[in-house]
Order: C-alpha cells, then sequence, then structure tokens
C-alpha cells in the first residue's frame, strides 16, 4: 500500500524530536560567575560609560552561556566566548578611562598656564618660565603616579583606587606575613614614599567557610598586619585606617574554590586627595 507523502514527514518530524528529547541539554556550571564580573563591570560608574559596544557583546555573550546546550563541548566553547568578551569589555573601558584622567589633566595645565599669563601680564616673561617649570613637575607628578598605581596594578573604585592583595600573603587561617612574599607590600610602601599626600583604607575580606565571627577577626588582624608593616618601615599610622569585613563582601561565587580564593584577600583603598 502507497502511504501518504504527509505521514511520512510527520514520522520523520515525529522522531527527530524524539530523539533531541533523549539528549538531556547541559548548562554552564560558570554562568553564575560570568554573570556576576559583567554585573560589577556594568555596575561600575568609572568604567561602564567608557565601552556601551563592549559591554553589549559581553551581555549576548553571557546570555547564550546562561542557556543550556546541546552538549558540553558547545558549553564550553561559550564560557570561553564570553570570558574573552569580558576581558575585552574591561580593558576597553580601562583604556578609555585613562585617557579621559590624561585630557582633565592635560586641560588643568593649559588653564593654570593661561591664567598666569593674563594677571602677570607685566612680568610675562619671568612667570611664563616659572609656569612652564610648575607645568614640567607637575606632569613628572602626574606621570610617577601613573607609573606607581600602574606597578600595584590598582583599579578605579568610588573612593580611589584599590590595590588587591591576594591570600598569598597569609598561610591559611593565619595572620602572620609570610616571609619573602611582600613584593606587593614593598611597591605600596614605595607608592607612600612618593605621595606624601596618600592615605589608605586597609579591608581584609575572607571567604565564607567556617564561622562568620572567626571570619571578621581573621580578616581583621590580616588587614593590620598589613598596616603593621608599612607602619614598621616608617609610615605614619595617620595615613591609614585597618578594619576587617570578613565574608561579607565577596566578589566572586564562595560555589567554587576558585571564587573562594577571590574572596580571601586584602583590599587597599588608595583616597583621592
Amino acid at each position: 500500500m502507497k502511504k501518504n507523502p504527509l505521514y511520512l514527514a510527520q514520522s520523520v518530524l515525529l522522531m527527530s524530536m524524539l530523539s533531541a528529547c533523549a539528549s538531556p541539554m547541559v548548562t554552564s556550571d560558570r554562568s553564575g560567575e560570568l554573570r556576576h564580573k559583567l554585573t560589577q563591570l556594568q555596575n561600575d560608574p568609572n568604567l561602564s560609560p567608557f565601552a556601551p559596544e563592549a559591554l553589549a557583546d559581553a551581555e549576548r555573550a553571557v546570555r547564550k552561556v546562561e542557556q543550556p546546550q546541546v552538549d558540553e563541548q558547545t558549553a564550553k566553547h561559550l564560557d570561553f566566548v564570553a570570558q574573552t568578551k569580558l576581558e575585552i569589555a574591561e580593558a576597553k573601558a580601562r583604556e578609555g578611562y585613562l585617557l579621559e584622567q590624561r585630557k582633565t589633566m592635560a586641560k588643568d595645565t593649559a588653564d593654570a598656564r593661561l591664567a598666569s599669563r593674563t594677571l602677570e601680564a607685566d612680568i610675562a616673561n619671568q612667570r611664563l618660565a616659572s609656569s612652564t617649570v610648575e607645568a614640567d613637575q607637575a606632569n613628572q607628578r602626574a606621570d610617577r603616579l601613573a607609573a606607581d598605581l600602574a606597578a600595584l596594578k590598582a583599579k578605579p573604585g568610588p573612593k580611589g583606587m584599590v590595590v588587591t592583595l591576594g591570600d598569598v600573603l597569609f598561610k591559611s587561617g593565619q595572620a602572620t606575613l609570610q616571609d619573602g612574599l611582600d613584593g606587593n607590600l614593598s611597591k605600596l610602601y614605595d607608592f607612600m614614599v612618593n605621595n606624601p599626600q596618600a592615605k589608605l583604607l586597609i579591608v581584609g575580606h575572607t571567604d565564607s567557610q567556617g564561622m562568620a565571627q572567626s571570619n571578621y577577626a581573621l580578616s581583621e588582624m590580616r588587614a593590620n598586619a598589613v598596616m603593621a608593616y608599612l607602619q614598621n618601615r616608617g609610615i605614619a599610622s595617620d595615613r591609614m585606617t585597618a578594619n576587617g569585613m570578613g565574608e561579607s563582601s565577596p566578589i566572586s561565587s564562595n560555589e567554587s574554590s576558585a571564587g573562594r580564593q577571590q574572596n580571601r584577600r586584602v583590599e587597599v583603598i588608595i583616597f583621592n586627595t
């Protein structure tokens, strides 16, 4: 008996649907981490205005990661793409922020020079020479400040630049600085010497493992250890404040060991002065 072509097409479609349903969909275990990183970047008032297109690309990539996929290989590929898009967005945002800061400093220098020439017209040559020297010194200080912050890998924050010190400075569960691991602290000391107007807020953080009260005490002791290091090398105590936040301010998920390691940190906030 000859079968109806429509009946055959429907049978093939039904078999395809049943075959697809038989394979379980795969969901990425990094979707939460990637979404958290993207949200942080989108909510950063200092960075987000400078890379809107790159942020939009990252948003689309993260959304794909959050959707179930037909196999693990596809899910891992989308993870990699989203991570790359996030890194590109952050790099473009930081570049835009630094360019804007440089433009502002250049404008301030030009305004100072113009004001000096206008107010001191009768001794213009003398004042112009003096103003030029001061501008050169200001540019040297700005260049040195930018170099010092770059050496510390400082990132812009709401109150100032933020330097993150990982938990490698301390043994697990301890607040004593390990010998031979003070490279970043030495750079921080050099920064404080070169910039005597700078002040610090040193904040200790932990992951969510253990008791909250113990974590708070440990984070506070670690912050104090960093401050004591700088004091012992001659930085005045009235230029620094230390406190602990325990597990209350994570920057990543505590569900993975990598996320917990990021949360175990000491943040040094360099105040804008």
